[in-house]
């Protein structure tokens, strides 16, 4: 079956996930993707660990406590012509980031799937390459946590192929964000994957343009 790069679909509060918490740090959307799957040969050597931590992947919604806040900036979502509102809850979204980041630390499902909500924010504010970031930031995460083969960790790839793609051919955004893009999708979707060689692909005639 070919591969999609579609979207994941409208966010709700249904795909907050929980799982275990693992320590460490991964460098936030600004920083080099690559250095976002450091530490994961670990994990995979350790499968049982890991098919532990999978199991418990089932939905469950954000904590109850932040469970109003999480859900106003759901909704901005749902209004992708009101800049206003789009501003407001990705302020909204860095406060809770920092909350979640001190409470529960950055490789904890809560924190993971607020920083998933934060990349959507930067698409819909047309800040395409750092909606790319966040789903390489957040796949690296996931490959630490569930695995590199783990359906969420597969899924952020897919919507960060699918943000980049909405990237304008031939600038420099494009090139710079295709390459780190490229360099996430080897080792988690392979090389032989759609979605990697509908990137290499599309990189290769922007140079060639």
């Amino acid at each position: 079956m070919q591969e999609q790069y579609a979207p994941w679909g409208k966010a709700t509060p249904d795909f907050w996930e929980t799982g275990p918490r693992r320590q460490g740090t991964l460098p936030s959307p600004s920083t080099d993707s690559q250095g976002a799957l450091d530490g994961t040969a670990g994990s995979e050597v350790n499968a049982e660990t890991r098919e532990t931590a999978a199991g418990g992947d089932g939905p469950s919604g954000p904590p109850a406590e932040y469970r109003d806040r999480v859900n106003a900036i759901v909704a901005a979502l749902g209004t992708p012509h009101d800049a206003a509102r789009l501003v407001g809850a990705a302020a909204a979204a860095g406060e809770l980031d920092h909350e979640f980041t001190q409470r529960y630390g950055e490789q904890h499902a809560n924190t993971i799937n607020l920083r998933e909500l934060r990349g959507q924010l930067a698409y819909q504010q047309g800040q395409l390459n750092v909606a790319v970031r966040w789903c390489l930031h957040t796949a690296g995460l996931q490959a630490q946590l569930w695995g590199r083969d783990h359906r969420l960790t597969r899924g952020s790839m897919q919507r960060a192929v699918h943000y980049w793609l909405s990237i304008p051919r031939g600038t420099q955004e494009s090139a710079d964000t295709g390459q780190e893009l490229l360099a996430m999708l080897a080792p988690i979707m392979g090389e032989g994957s759609t979605l990697y060689s509908t990137v290499r692909a599309r990189l290769a005639a922007e140079r060639g343009a």
